[in-house]
């Protein structure tokens, strides 16, 4: 059935007073239905639909539920689902029509657009399912090989965005290559998407911070490296296509201002955030998103330092602070820290955390620090904080 037949006869049906006009969505239907859904909905007579409508559409609306005979409309859920698919599949034309049109002027297709257009008009049937035949989550974490955040928090959030914060020259892109070189070591596959490094620098810092000496190097099979520069609906679309084909540990990327296409506003930004989240939903990957602070005046880092702070934590299932005091150049501890200098040694803030925390509640982990290999991954502590 096309859409506007659908849009006719559950008009129709709402006219009749076999639907209620709260149980339907007036952005599913064509013009001029969807005004006279809104009309009804505020509650308009038939007289104020004549006027403001027309006579033809509300005509055709009532001689199309007529004719679908009384067993039919006994089942007026069955027409809010056929009119909801319609709607989706001329959702999905319209995207694949302006997609064509960008790859017609030389531009590259939105795939991301598009995945998103199928998934959500094509599948309405798989929107709700009952309990029994869902999967239950089993655990929350996926181990990482990383001693210090395994031990401490469990690993990395399943099917989530972590966040990891940390003002510049921290070290967090050595950071997230020693968690890769971790996860590898265990022979999972890791995507690291690096927006400001080349490929060949990231491999250095494998080469410098992961491979100890006389060590097997092999793991490096095990982490793909995309250098190329992209903005998030990019992204999104090719990490999503080899998730959906090879078992991937987690995703890094680094970092989260590099992914903007325009102009640094809340809704960009905000849109870069919610599109990391899905893509660890949907492809139930754990995601690692980089990002820098802001309005940073030394001390503990907190979750309102990050640029765009409101918007992480909203989404992220995970949030760590990077804080090393003895590498801030010049920005030390406060008289109020609560975690104390000492040399060699470095803290990883747990600032929230969606799924609990081993340890009763926020605070840091305590490592080992070494300016060539950076971030330790043997021993670590556990220091409780409040933020």
């Amino acid at each position: 059935m096309n859409w506007q037949d659908s849009c006719e006869i559950v008009l129709g049906l709402l006219l009749n007073g076999n639907i209620l006009p709260d149980h339907v969505d007036a952005t599913r239907f064509m013009p001029p239905y969807d005004t006279a859904v809104k009309l009804l909905k505020g509650g308009a007579e038939l007289a104020e639909l004549y006027d403001k409508v027309g006579l033809v559409p509300i005509k055709s609306a009532t001689t199309a539920v007529n004719m679908i005979g009384d067993d039919a409309r006994s089942k007026p859920g069955e027409f809010i689902k056929v009119l909801e698919q319609a709607y989706g599949r001329e959702e999905l034309a319209n995207t694949l029509d302006r997609q064509s049109k960008r790859l017609r002027r030389g531009d590259d297709a939105d795939l991301l657009a598009i995945e998103g257009a199928m998934e959500q008009h094509l599948n309405l049937e798989h929107r709700y399912e009952t309990a029994d035949k869902i999967e239950p989550f089993g655990g929350a974490w996926v181990k990482t090989g990383y001693k210090p955040l395994d031990r401490h928090m469990g690993g990395l959030p399943k099917s989530g965005l972590t966040t990891v914060a940390a003002t510049t020259g921290i070290g967090k892109t050595t950071f997230l290559v020693q968690l890769a070189g971790c996860m590898a070591k265990r022979k999972k596959k890791v995507l690291i998407y690096t927006l400001e490094q080349t490929k060949g620098q990231i491999v250095q810092r494998i080469l410098e911070t992961v491979v100890g000496k006389g060590e097997d190097d092999s793991f490096r099979q095990y982490i793909k490296i995309c250098d190329e520069q992209m903005n998030v609906n990019e992204l999104c679309a090719e990490a999503s296509r080899i998730c959906a084909v090879e078992e991937i540990g987690f995703i890094g990327v680094d970092f989260v201002d590099l992914l903007l296409s325009s102009e640094e506003t809340e809704p960009s930004v905000g849109h870069i955030y919610r599109s990391m989240a899905q893509l660890a939903k949907k492809s139930g990957v754990p995601v690692v998103l980089i990002a820098q602070l802001h309005r940073y005046e030394g001390g503990e880092p907190r979750i309102n330092n990050i640029r765009w702070s409101g918007l992480s934590e909203c989404v992220s299932a995970m949030i760590l602070l990077l804080y090393n005091p003895t590498q801030t150049y010049g920005i030390g501890a406060k008289k109020d820290s609560q975690l104390p200098i000492i040399t060699d040694k470095a803290w990883m803030i747990v600032g929230k955390s969606r799924f609990g925390f081993k340890e009763g509640g926020v605070g840091a982990i305590q490592v080992d620090w070494n300016s060539l290999t950076g971030w330790g991954t043997e021993d670590s502590s556990w220091r409780s904080m409040t933020m």
